[in-house]
């Protein structure tokens, strides 16, 4: 783990926030055509309970959403959506429950891409 993703793990703690980022964004790799995969890292606090984490992609042209859950692995996400051609916004969702069981939804800011 980099100085500054340990950094951002240590603040994200102390200040008592579930957190995410997303840290790549690629519309075609490889050049395979009419997908979309995104990476990142997510944060829980102690008293918090992961539910979901959604990759979700919002068609320009459509309004039409696309969305899977993603893989997790030691606080850091990947997804892969396949998907048409065309421009989406793209983000990511991360739902908890508080101790009183009330979901709660962090969402990272919208990313438009365009996919081939």
């Amino acid at each position: 783990m980099t100085p500054i993703l340990l950094l951002l793990h240590v603040l994200a703690f102390f200040l008592g926030a579930d957190r995410i980022i997303v840290t790549g964004l690629q519309p075609n790799p490889g050049g395979d055509a009419n997908v979309l995969v995104g990476q990142g890292w997510y944060w829980v606090t102690p008293t918090s309970r992961l539910a979901e984490v959604r990759f979700v992609a919002e068609s320009s042209e459509t309004g039409q959403l696309n969305w899977c859950e993603v893989k997790r692995t030691n606080s850091q996400w990947q997804s892969k959506l396949q998907i048409r051609a065309g421009d989406y916004d793209c983000w990511v969702e991360l739902a908890t429950k508080d101790t009183r069981g009330n979901v709660i939804i962090c969402r990272t800011k919208p990313a438009r891409l365009s996919v081939k």
